[in-house]
């Protein structure tokens, strides 16, 4: 009834172990922007998260008909947050990349080639 003779039984007991490690969620406001460029309506920013530790806590991120000032500034009210969000009371980026130096020669690449659009 309660046993079955043919299939083994999977106690919790009998599992291993297993240690999950969450990389930490970037804080949004605590940041530091480390280098922006401007190309037409495109934003590139570097942006280093304390605490973030995939990367150095380095992202690079691309927005859209802003301006590093404005970006600043929303970093020094409610913070700069590195995901996507359709929230239209905030500046959310529109791509990220790789935080090195091909990533960022990437932005620049996807910035120039959406100027033409």
């Amino acid at each position: 009834m309660g046993c079955s003779i043919f299939h083994a039984s999977k106690s919790t007991y009998d599992q291993p172990k297993q240690v999950v490690v969450k990389a930490p969620n970037p804080d949004p406001k605590k940041c530091t922007i480390t280098s922006h460029q401007q190309i037409g309506y495109l934003l590139i920013v570097v942006v280093k998260y304390d605490g973030c530790n995939t990367f150095e806590g380095n992202k690079v991120l691309v927005y859209t008909h802003i301006n590093v000032e404005t970006v600043a500034k929303q970093l020094e009210t409610v913070g700069l947050d590195p995901h996507f969000s359709n929230n239209s009371k905030y500046h959310s980026p529109v791509a990220r990349f790789r935080p090195d130096s091909y990533g960022l020669e990437m932005a620049v690449r996807f910035c120039k080639a959406n100027l033409v659009l």
